[in-house]
């Protein structure tokens, strides 16, 4: 069977088709060649990589010239036996062309559409023999950024991502606990990893060491009191915070592992590893699988795909808290455990419009921030409402099973 795609600029609305009935060759068809023949080469290999053998073609049409449309449809009907037309997405001059086509060729031309959102399928035609066999298709976040031209970036372009992380039953654990701790005092929790990323510059034994050795002397860069604070003191006796000795002229300490080494010296890792667990527990009560098939945390991105290594070339490179995908709709979610300025909201608008226009779910992770500034809360919260992000509020009231069922409420 040939699929033919009308061509549009929702990367996401190109591949449905393909994704639900998995044809021998797919056709794409639009007026933006370039463009077209770029997605072209990106399915391509996400297709390859599924171990899908599916022949990718395109073919440029001219808008403007109606007859000309219909002549290439024509010969796709007759250059290929049976042929199913997707009419999700594409031009609207395109569809006029197809119109007239079916008119002429009634039992050849099978046609349908996709509701991503929803994930139905729905027969558009007289004919039933279509191919799809009611299995909902699933897209994972590296497979959504593929498609949208872009790639995730590996440590060493840019910052490590979490998916570095060792995700064992114990940190999963740790994880839980440090959250714990974190949200009791947000703001104490904020200064402390402020502090600890400051020792981490000054007193780290050696490169990728997890051994501190701070100068006394350089104690005076800290944010106020850090060894004698109580959260300081509960990582210790949590055993995060290893054989820490007050010397006569330095702090010597080591941190458990280096999963809790990244947790305690970046800002916010703890809140986004949080929510990444708390999405990975939730249900889809229906198919009675987890709600999100895919997950990614701390994920950095690189818009064109081509990451440029010398340092004179600029790179547009964008940090996501965290990605999630149902079937193909993906949700990006952006987490503040402290400030959140207009502008961390334009971000978040601008990434999930370009990886997912029209179908991405935004969501903004805030902690005790509104109750404490609610004037400013207020506006952000309204500029929030205009730009299509929810708000999940005082995530700090919850543990990750109470995150878990609060982020439900945003979902489809």
């Amino acid at each position: 069977m040939t699929l033919v795609e009308f061509y549009d600029e929702r990367a996401l609305e190109n591949i449905a088709g393909i994704l639900y009935l998995r044809p021998e060759k797919v056709i794409f068809l639009g007026s933006k060649g370039k463009k077209m023949k770029k997605f072209a080469d990106n399915c391509r290999e996400v297709l390859s990589d599924r171990g899908m053998k599916t022949q990718v073609e395109s073919r440029t049409l001219n808008p403007n010239n109606l007859l000309s449309m219909v002549d290439i449809l024509c010969e796709i009907l007759d250059q290929n036996e049976q042929c199913e037309f997707n009419l999700t997405g594409g031009e609207e001059s395109v569809m006029v062309a197809l119109g007239m086509v079916y008119e002429r060729f009634k039992e050849r031309v099978q046609l349908h559409r996709i509701n991503l959102n929803s994930g139905n399928y729905v027969d558009m035609d007289e004919v039933e023999n279509h191919a799809w066999d009611g299995v909902l298709p699933k897209l994972t976040v590296p497979e959504l950024v593929k498609i949208y031209g872009g790639t995730i970036l590996s440590s060493g372009i840019a910052k490590s991502s979490a998916e570095e992380i060792s995700w064992t039953p114990e940190f999963v654990r740790d994880v839980h606990q440090l959250w714990n701790l974190c949200r009791q005092d947000c703001t104490g929790w904020n200064t402390l990893i402020s502090n600890l990323e400051i020792i981490q510059k000054y007193g780290q034994c050696e490169e990728q060491s997890l051994k501190i050795c701070l100068s006394k002397e350089d104690e005076s860069k800290l944010n106020g009191e850090c060894f004698e604070t109580e959260l300081f003191g509960r990582l210790r006796q949590g055993g995060y915070i290893l054989d820490f000795q007050a010397a006569k002229d330095q702090y010597i300490f080591s941190y458990k592992n280096a999963d809790i080494h990244k947790c305690l010296t970046k800002s916010g890792t703890v809140l986004e590893l949080a929510v990444y667990l708390a999405a990975k527990e939730m249900e889809d009560e229906e198919e009675g699988t987890k709600y999100f098939q895919d997950l990614k945390a701390s994920v950095y991105l690189d818009w064109d795909g081509n990451p440029h290594l010398d340092d004179n070339q600029t790179n547009t490179v964008n940090e996501i808290d965290v990605i999630m995908m149902h079937h193909l709709v993906p949700y990006f979610v952006s987490c503040k455990n402290g400030a959140v300025s207009v502008d961390e909201l334009y971000k978040l608008y601008v990434v999930a419009n370009h990886y997912g226009f029209g179908y991405a779910r935004k969501i903004l992770v805030l902690t005790d921030y509104g109750k404490k500034h609610l004037q400013n809360f207020s506006f952000v919260r309204e500029r929030a409402k205009d730009l299509g992000i929810y708000i999940l509020n005082e995530a700090h009231q919850f543990t990750i099973s109470g995150l878990s069922k609060e982020l439900k409420r945003f979902c489809l």
